[in-house]
């Protein structure tokens, strides 16, 4: 399987798969929050369903491995947080979960310490 042309169904190698990942993750970051900083009503929205899916890798994951597998279903995820799809409206759920795993990635990256996990 492939989101974004990358592939997510756990092909390539362990810490260059993880760099490719947590570059798609930053990117859905760097490409969500500044297109919502002109409404900040669409901003408080995005969000509480950014922080929902959060809420799900937290309860799912404990390693970047778990978190590069989950990144292969969004709607499952997104099903699972029990978000209203409706208050984001217009932002694709790879988007939404990309930017929750990024957040994720950095929490787990501290919880061990790790220089190369941070990236």
């Amino acid at each position: 399987m492939s989101v974004g042309g990358d592939p997510v169904d756990g092909s390539g190698s362990g810490p260059d798969r993880l760099v490719a990942a947590r570059m798609r993750w930053r990117a859905a970051e760097d490409r969500l929050y500044p297109q919502l900083m002109a409404d900040p009503d669409a901003y408080q929205r995005v969000i509480s369903v950014v922080s929902a899916v959060l809420s799900e890798l937290r309860r799912r994951t404990a390693t970047a491995e778990e978190l590069l597998a989950v990144e292969a279903q969004p709607a499952e995820i997104l099903a699972a947080a029990t978000v209203d799809r409706a208050a984001a409206a217009g932002i694709g759920d790879e988007v939404l979960l990309r930017a929750a795993c990024s957040l994720r990635s950095r929490e787990l990256a501290a919880a061990t310490g790790s220089e190369t996990e941070r990236g």
